[in-house]
């Protein structure tokens, strides 16, 4: 099956970054874009994801936001994984 999207170039950068104000470290990934870690195969990798991202994603660690006319909501872009889901959008 052909898409009319274009393709994504594929890329490597760091797994961990240094935010360059605070010197603070964080894992910079998206799991769904991570093919594999470089000497890692794609099955490794994903293991690897999943046990280093678990605990970050379990429910008492994720904050939803039920939306209200108004509302604003700002996060360190470095250090929060953050997504949009649309059961939480606002329909106001």
């Amino acid at each position: 099956m052909q898409s009319d999207l274009p393709a994504i170039p594929s890329g490597v950068h760091p797994l961990v970054t240094q935010d360059p104000r605070t010197g603070r470290r964080s894992i910079y990934v998206t799991p769904e874009a991570a093919y594999a870690f470089s000497g890692y195969t794609p099955q490794d990798t994903h293991r690897i994801l999943h046990e280093v991202l678990s605990p970050a994603i379990s429910a008492e660690n994720v904050y939803v936001h039920h939306w209200r006319a108004g509302d604003i909501l700002v996060w360190p872009q470095r250090q929060v994984i953050h997504s949009y889901t649309p059961k939480t959008r606002y329909e106001g």
